[in-house]
């Protein structure tokens, strides 16, 4: 028997786009990977691991298919997204402990050396950080 491959209706990127429309966005955080709907902007919990960020990606397309989403013509543009103002030192889920400021405060010491400004404040080592 010949198995046959469904085709997939998702490309996935940090905007997860369904049928060339955008849904929203996926992203890691300390190993797992959460969804964000469009819209609404609720972060959910989806998975973790190496199947976690398909697993992300699909869970937008099920809200989208069960009407709890939809789809939006347009991702937003990356540079009205960024954040004007002073930029805090930890990102707002890293909670201020003494071993998360100093890691904190040599991550900014380093991307300052390099001439590098951080759009948000540190997320950790194994997190993306936004910078320009």
């Amino acid at each position: 028997m010949q198995e046959t491959m469904t085709p997939q209706r998702y490309t996935f990127g940090y905007p997860v786009l369904l049928d060339g429309k955008f849904t929203e966005h996926v992203f890691r955080w300390h190993r797992a990977w959460f969804a964000v709907t469009a819209v609404l902007h609720i972060e959910t919990r989806v998975s973790a691991g190496a199947i976690g960020k398909d697993a992300a990606a699909r869970y937008l397309c099920d809200e989208a298919d069960a009407g709890r989403i939809t789809p939006q013509e347009a991702a937003p543009n990356p540079r009205e997204l960024l954040t004007a103002g002073p930029v805090p030192l930890l990102h707002p889920r890293m909670k201020e402990t003494p071993r998360n400021l100093a890691a904190a405060r040599v991550a900014w010491r380093s991307v300052a050396d390099d001439r590098w400004i951080p759009q948000g404040g540190y997320p950790g080592a194994d997190n993306p950080w936004l910078l320009s």
